[in-house]
């Protein structure tokens, strides 16, 4: 009896680990996937958590940060745009955010990702589109500001160039239209507010 006490008080110390992240480590891939490692408590190592979000139907809070999928979209709001850089960004830096559009190659590195440079000691806030070899046929990134005219990042044939705007700006609208794997269409940066808008 005794000996069946302490397995079912190792299996609750289990369960309250798995419970624990450790907010030093969410990454948010490709825009889809959450990954976090749990925090090590006695008797269970520290184990990493993956998480769809595009499969979840109820939201999720994770260190502060609310993950949800609302109708044909995917939420994500913090409580700064730093954190939105740290769960995005590869060098986990809070001067920026990445939104990766194709999930082979973590961050989009290996395919179409757009980075948002948010560095406050620019005058100006900027945008740049990277486009896979493999994607720049047929791929066409543009980036609307606050409901402004839609500019191009990317042309096929035509290459791409940074697109700068002012540090006041509120909403950042990204599009991609693109014949290959792309894990969304559009992206909504809610600057003013702290949040990403996926749209598939």
């Amino acid at each position: 009896m005794k000996k069946l006490l302490v397995l079912l008080a190792l299996g609750g110390l289990s369960t309250a680990a798995a419970a624990t992240p450790d907010c030093g480590t969410p990454v948010l891939l490709s825009l889809r996937t959450l990954v976090y490692r749990t925090k090590a408590e006695f008797p269970d190592s520290p184990k990493e958590v993956r998480t769809n979000f595009w499969e979840q139907s109820k939201p999720m809070t994770l260190c502060g940060v609310i993950f949800a999928k609302k109708g044909n979209t995917f939420v994500v709001k913090a409580d700064k745009n730093d954190y939105l850089g740290y769960l995005t960004t590869p060098a986990r830096t809070a001067d920026g955010i990445t939104l990766a559009g194709s999930t082979p190659g973590l961050f989009g590195y290996s395919g179409l990702s757009v980075d948002l440079t948010l560095l406050n000691l620019y005058t100006m806030y900027s945008a740049r589109a990277r486009i896979p070899t493999e994607m720049s046929a047929g791929t066409a990134v543009g980036i609307r500001i606050d409901g402004g005219k839609l500019q191009p990042l990317y042309w096929p044939g035509k290459g791409g160039s940074p697109v700068e705007f002012s540090k006041k700006s509120r909403i950042v609208d990204v599009y991609v239209k693109t014949n290959m794997p792309t894990n969304w269409e559009r992206v909504t940066v809610d600057l003013a507010n702290h949040t990403l808008t996926v749209y598939p």
